[in-house]
């Protein structure tokens, strides 16, 4: 399969199959304790701010390969101008 969604099983429940996945989790965690320690708010806000950190990596840009930005989640590409 060259294009599309390629779709990969795991056991319910278990992250540890999936180093993506476990990769992308702790990136997450990492990002909203530093942001959560920045902005000096209390452990009880721990929860908002990682939807917050989810909400923000979701919309940001990924990676731009000569010159066409993609983003997760829309399966489109923006054309870079210079």
């Amino acid at each position: 399969m060259t294009e599309g969604v390629h779709r990969d099983l795991t056991i319910p429940n278990n992250p540890e199959q999936n180093c993506i996945a476990e990769r992308m989790n702790l990136t997450l965690v990492e990002m909203a304790r530093s942001m959560l320690v920045n902005s000096k708010l209390p452990c009880s806000f721990w929860a908002e701010v990682l939807s917050t950190v989810t909400y923000l990596h979701n919309r940001s840009p990924t990676k731009a390969v000569a010159g066409i930005l993609t983003k997760p989640g829309l399966g489109e590409s923006l054309k870079l101008t210079d």
